[in-house]
């Protein structure tokens, strides 16, 4: 049986060209090697009509009301840092809510995001993207493996670069905000 061929980094370290739940490898070859292809990935436009209620009574409801579904790829920002218990909360009502097999793409994962852990082990989630990983959910990521696909980590404006070329797919994003209008 033939073996695919290797890719080669500039540093002469060998590495699979395909990573199962990862995809193709693509080593980092500078700053200004990959060049730009495609058109940047929006949203649609909406609008609200004057009048329209936008308060909702529950974070259930609006995560209802967003259409989240089994497979899809949610948002989180960490703004709050260690005092953000907006993706527990949230998370707690998608898993109440039976919806499964979840991809989170947060800015970054802290000690505050342990209760994550419990969604992992039970499908809601199943793959992550972040530019950070600590406390309990980085060691049991890495010393028990609970998650079937490696973790994606991108830089803080890798991030936004990778939604903003479509490689990185947001459907639902949840955000703290003290007021909207």
């Amino acid at each position: 049986m033939e073996t695919e061929k290797q890719v080669t980094t500039k540093s002469n370290i060998k590495l699979p060209p395909r990573i199962e739940g990862y995809g193709e490898v693509k080593p980092f070859a500078g700053a200004f090697a990959a060049k730009p292809q495609g058109k940047k990935y929006a949203p649609g436009k909406g609008s609200c009509p004057p009048g329209t209620v936008k308060v909702l009574g529950s974070i259930a409801e609006a995560v209802e009301k967003t259409g989240l579904k089994d497979g899809m790829t949610i948002s989180f920002h960490h703004h709050l840092r260690d005092g953000d218990y907006v993706l527990n909360c949230v998370m707690d009502e998608i898993a109440r809510l039976g919806i499964k097999n979840l991809t989170i793409c947060a800015s970054s994962l802290t000690n505050a995001h342990e209760p994550l852990l419990e969604h992992i082990k039970s499908g809601v989630v199943t793959e992550l993207q972040t530019s950070g990983l600590r406390g309990g959910i980085a060691r049991a990521v890495s010393r028990q493996g609970i998650l079937k696909k490696p973790v994606i980590f991108r830089t803080h404006g890798g991030r936004a670069r990778a939604i903003e070329a479509g490689e990185v797919k947001i459907d639902v994003a949840f955000v703290a905000a003290p007021v909207s209008d």
